[in-house]
């Protein structure tokens, strides 16, 4: 199973050495002002992206983080490197399927859109993340012998506090390291 995590960064960090080669071939004022800098920015990027320590640590710990970083990475590649909105859809579809909190990521590609798109272009687009997201949920229902409980447990739960209770072993502790020096004993 390590393998998968392995080439899938190794996937990511390639359409991400894409995307950042896309973004200096968009802007010639960067290739005027740094020369040296562009030709050398998609290896950077590629390097600093398998490089991470964060990276290493989730491919190490096989986390499955893994997954939602690469629908994001392979929804803006295919939306900047090939402007194809049908495939972005699909995976940041897919994204937001395996994490709510992950719609809020909607707002940098929107951003892509627009600076590249005609408004029914942008509407298009927009109506495949509702097809892709409808089919992804219609898809769960009927394996799950066509119940929509799964939405209570996967996304409800997600957004609703249910227990507000403080937890005064965190404010304990940060109690004790912030007043530290002022203990006499």
């Amino acid at each position: 199973h390590q393998i998968i995590h392995i080439l899938l960064d190794l996937l990511i960090a390639y359409s991400l050495r894409l995307i950042a080669h896309q973004y200096v071939k968009l802007n010639p004022l960067l290739k005027s002002e740094y020369p040296k800098l562009t030709k050398i920015m998609p290896t950077l990027v590629f390097g600093f992206y398998l490089l991470n320590p964060f990276i290493i640590g989730s491919c190490v710990s096989m986390s499955t983080v893994i997954f939602r970083n690469a629908f994001f990475v392979f929804a803006i590649y295919f939306m900047y490197v090939h402007t194809n909105g049908f495939q972005s859809m699909i995976f940041f579809s897919l994204m937001v399927y395996v994490d709510l909190h992950s719609c809020i990521l909607v707002i940098p590609l929107l951003n892509i859109i627009y600076s590249r798109r005609t408004k029914k272009e942008i509407l298009l687009t927009l109506f495949y993340l509702l097809v892709s997201l409808s089919v992804l949920l219609l898809s769960s229902y009927v394996m799950l012998n066509q119940s929509w409980n799964f939405i209570n447990g996967a996304y409800v739960r997600v957004v609703q506090v249910f227990d507000l209770t403080p937890n005064y072993g965190i404010f304990w502790y940060m109690f004790l390291e912030v007043f530290e020096e002022y203990r006499t004993f």
